[in-house]
């Protein structure tokens, strides 16, 4: 995501609550998610993060990693996202391989959810982006 080099240590807690912000809204337009978790100044593993540009990572970029609550929500985000510009910087997007799983607190954020949505009004907005997916003939708008 960030470098985490940018940003004064005295001001990091509020900058990685702004960034898990920024993700959960872009994040949630995809499914139902949990946790956030920012992890700044961290090498390796899946999750998010920013490019160089060349395809790599810089050895200490920020990572985030997002647990949605369902896999099919993890798979949209993921193909939404990766590639994309985030801060203006290129923006990787993979399934993690377990290194951030690990460090991401287990229960969920109910204060992100509430704010963002989470239960019955994502739901019904799934269900109407869904509905808007639908082929003329099967139902959906013509």
């Amino acid at each position: 995501l960030a470098d985490a080099s940018e940003v004064p240590v005295a001001e990091r807690a509020a900058w990685e609550g702004e960034l898990t912000d920024e993700l959960w809204g872009e994040c949630c337009r995809h499914g139902e998610v949990e946790r956030i978790g920012v992890y700044a100044g961290h090498g390796g593993g899946g999750g998010l993060g920013y490019g160089r540009g060349d395809g790599g990572l810089h050895e200490l970029e920020t990572r985030a990693a997002v647990r949605f609550q369902s896999l099919e929500a993890a798979a949209a985000a993921l193909d939404a996202l990766d590639g994309r510009h985030f801060d203006t910087r290129p923006l990787r997007a993979a399934f993690d391989d377990g290194t951030y799983a690990a460090r991401l607190d287990g229960s969920e954020d109910t204060e992100r959810q509430t704010r963002f949505g989470f239960g019955d009004a994502a739901a019904a907005y799934q269900d109407s982006l869904r509905v808007l997916r639908l082929p003329a003939g099967k139902g959906g708008p013509r």
